[in-house]
């Protein structure tokens, strides 16, 4: 049964209004509202407190140890999110303690999932929605003896590891590998082989297969990891060839038509960033126009636009490489296309430029971390960040490569 509006409200959920008017608080203000009775207001605060800011990340953690409401704790943990290294390291004192949804048992059978399980303690889910930047605190956990983070910091440690290919490498699966191999509580072996499915390696591979003879959950769960590898690879295999993004999609040569479409997109916040303000549109036609035959549109059967591509090449330390921006209609962004979108934009540009081998770069807005997780499962690794403004809005951008 649907929940009416009364009880969401009980249950924390906030207004956009609500949030909008706490934008503009201090962070002594929303300290306080923070502590509101009404869990409307927390929520609100929670999600305008910036966790980098002095004193915020204490005050966000101790909030999330106490609060009852589900979607109060949704926005701290979303807050926290947004944090970076320093925020990381203080949260993960926390790993273990809040909330009672950890396992403390062995489960009866593996899980049925094609894919990594989300950590369930919530200090552990959000450290792996965070950046990369905090994978190496999470590993060190691993040499604390602290068996409780350990447990939960296993969950964050596989669950980034599968969703961020550059974070897979022999060097960080070793570190997983020997804790293993000295471990003798079963649920952190288990939680320990399940980790080792985000890293497709070959000693990785041969520990698996070792445990895979087992006939008890170990066993199951090693089985499940080794299948769990070998189907991402060859779904791999199957995303490198040129497929257009969708069933029924075709990349095809930009129009002034389409362009004109295009830049009259409208998204929602916080994805109204890419919305091209109606003042400033003409110029932009003018530079699409200027440089047509490297965009490329992206149109169902009956020609409804769907996305686009823009390509240009320049050097980089003495290094040609290939620069793509691309974007999706709103409607359909954030029905699990977006790999498959880039993949497809990436693949018919090599062989459109005859550009097989080569560097290919792009420039991701840093609040955009769905999109920069989608980057980083089709193989791009960060190199630096270039801060701009954009139409009057200032922005930093991650810099990114895939090296082919």
């Amino acid at each position: 049964m649907k929940s009416t509006q009364t009880e969401l409200r009980s249950r924390g959920k906030a207004s956009k209004e609500e949030i909008a008017a706490c934008a503009g608080l201090s962070a002594e203000e929303l300290a306080k509202e923070l502590q509101n009775p009404d869990p409307c207001r927390r929520t609100a605060a929670a999600y305008c407190l910036h966790p980098e800011t002095e004193g915020a990340a204490e005050l966000l953690l101790e909030q999330l140890c106490r609060e009852t409401c589900l979607y109060t704790r949704i926005a701290v943990c979303e807050s926290l999110e947004k944090g970076g290294r320093s925020t990381a390291e203080k949260m993960i004192p926390y790993l273990g303690r809040v909330g009672k949804n950890q396992h403390r048992s062995l489960p009866d059978k593996v899980s049925a999932k094609k894919s990594y399980p989300l950590p369930r303690d919530l200090i552990a889910r959000t450290l792996a929605g965070m950046d990369i930047a905090v994978f190496p605190l999470l590993l060190d956990v691993l040499d604390t003896g602290d068996r409780w983070k350990i447990s939960e910091a296993l969950d964050a440690v596989g669950f980034m590891a599968f969703y961020h290919p550059s974070l897979v490498s022999d060097k960080n699966a070793d570190r997983v590998i020997r804790f293993l191999k000295k471990e003798s509580d079963e649920i952190i072996q288990w939680k320990a082989l399940l980790c080792l499915s985000a890293f497709p390696v070959p000693e990785g591979i041969r520990v698996l297969k070792e445990y895979a003879g087992r006939t008890d959950l170990l066993g199951a769960e090693a089985a499940r990891s080794l299948k769990l590898i070998d189907g991402r690879a060859k779904k791999e295999k199957q995303e490198e060839k040129s497929v257009p993004p969708a069933s029924g999609w075709h990349i095809v040569p930009m129009t002034e038509e389409y362009a004109a479409e295009y830049l009259g997109w409208n998204y929602s916040a916080p994805y109204d960033f890419y919305n091209i303000p109606e003042e400033n549109r003409q110029e932009c036609m003018e530079e699409i126009k200027g440089a047509i035959d490297n965009w490329f549109a992206v149109a169902d059967d009956s020609g409804m636009l769907k996305g686009f591509y823009e390509f240009s090449f320049h050097e980089e330390q003495g290094e040609k490489v290939m620069e793509i921006g691309l974007g999706m209609r709103p409607e359909e962004t954030g029905k699990g296309m977006g790999l498959e979108f880039v993949n497809a934009g990436i693949s018919h540009a090599r062989s459109f430029y005859h550009y097989e081998r080569g560097t290919v770069v792009l420039l991701a807005a840093d609040f955009n971390q769905r999109a920069i997780k989608t980057y980083e499962r089709a193989g791009f690794v960060r190199y630096g960040e270039r801060r701009a403004v954009s139409y009057g809005r200032p922005v930093t951008f991650v810099c990114m490569k895939q090296v082919r």
